[in-house]
């Protein structure tokens, strides 16, 4: 019954979490392009919208692999995981603090990606390695994982529609104000239900070694880069794409909403089938279908195309997610789990910073932006390693 309230627990917290951001989650990229007064520094609106989108997340991946490397220790010696996920949502206000000022004060572009680094560091690590020690109730994590992204999905949902009903009405500064009150709400049930023993210390030169430069793990290091290139170059550019085509606030958080609804309705049948001998070819053929998706995105140019392919990618997506977050919890398991958190969050941002440097590159080079897709098709492909 403890362990159960504790899982109970955790999967709330990240429930009004995820449901917090995703009010102006897949909207921040979209509200950074759309801001009026950036500094003009390269030619053409948009090139310029795209770039300071780009620092945005750049700044980001920089911080939170730095906050990897060198706050571990603080974050399992002296805070703990409770006042860590506390501390990761306190740092959340802020961000939303900083996106609520700044259309008048364009600086605070280089302050909130830091905390949102910050925040994205305090949270993870420590949610992962509790769902490893307290989700668990026997067998391997398919199961627990379909629970946690079913959990994610139904969080998500309704969100984004929320959200685009706010903005049709209001504005982005209203939205900012909901989502910080609930992400105070959010830390509650891990502060006061979750235990928590003590901690051991981490080397990360010890982690260097033994995992991301052991010659023996090359095939789950791509693995984990291909995953960290696909996942900031889906978040970043396709809510653009579906905006400028789109350009309607509650069709793309409608759009949005009813394929994450939709895509719920399968993740029972994911987690059985992850637990299953069939598990196998099932997680080999989402990642196929994931990296086809983003070809289709180039040529995508009508609103029909664009929700068909959001509703494909949701509903192959919950089995390409859910497939990579059971494997890497099985792997936890079966080494240093701690360690291997902390390896795995440092290699995915790794791979966010090399994204946004070839992201920034391709739009550089080629008339048609949308070939920045082919990142994260071919990053996709990597995760494939991750099962052979």
């Amino acid at each position: 019954m403890p362990k159960f309230r504790e899982a109970s627990a955790l999967y709330l917290t990240h429930f009004l979490r995820t449901f917090s951001l995703s009010l102006p989650g897949i909207y921040v990229p979209i509200f950074i392009f759309g801001l009026a007064q950036k500094p003009a520094v390269l030619a053409g609106d948009f090139l310029n919208n795209i770039f300071w989108v780009l620092v945005y997340y750049f700044i980001y991946s920089i911080f939170v692999t730095l906050a990897n490397i060198f706050l571990s220790n603080l974050l399992f010696q002296k805070l703990g995981f409770r006042v860590s996920i506390l501390l990761s949502m306190l740092f959340l206000v802020l961000v939303v603090a900083c996106l609520f000022e700044l259309e008048e004060n364009f600086s605070l572009i280089y302050l909130a990606p830091v905390l949102t680094a910050l925040a994205v560091h305090f949270y993870w690590i420590p949610f992962h390695i509790f769902f490893i020690r307290k989700a668990n109730f026997g067998g391997n994590f398919g199961n627990e994982s379909a629970s946690q992204v079913l959990t994610v999905t139904l969080a998500g949902a309704f969100g984004p529609l929320a959200a685009g009903l706010i903005l049709s009405f209001f504005d982005f500064k209203i939205l900012f104000l909901v989502t910080g009150f609930l992400l105070f709400l959010s830390a509650v049930p891990t502060l006061f239900l979750v235990t928590e023993a003590g901690h051991s210390e981490h080397r990360f030169k010890k982690i260097y070694t033994e995992y991301i430069f052991n010659p023996k793990l090359w095939k789950l290091n791509l693995a984990f880069i291909g995953a960290g290139i696909d996942g900031i170059i889906f978040d970043i550019f396709w809510p653009i794409l579906l905006f400028l085509v789109l350009k309607n606030f509650v069709q793309l958080g409608g759009l949005v909403s009813f394929s994450m609804v939709l895509s719920a309705l399968i993740m029972v049948w994911v987690g059985r089938i992850l637990e299953s001998r069939k598990a196998m070819f099932l997680r080999k053929a989402s990642v196929f279908l994931n990296s086809a998706l983003y070809f289709f995105r180039i040529v995508a140019v009508s609103p029909g195309s664009l929700f068909a392919i959001d509703v494909f990618d949701r509903l192959n997506g919950k089995v390409y997610g859910t497939a990579f977050l059971a494997e890497s919890y099985d792997k936890a398991k079966l080494m240093h789990e701690s360690d291997f958190i902390i390896y795995r969050e440092t290699m995915t941002h790794l791979a966010n910073i090399l994204a946004m440097i070839l992201a920034f590159a391709v739009i550089l080079s080629f008339e048609n932006w949308k070939l920045v897709f082919v990142l994260p098709a071919l990053g996709s492909l990597l995760v494939f390693l991750l099962y052979i």
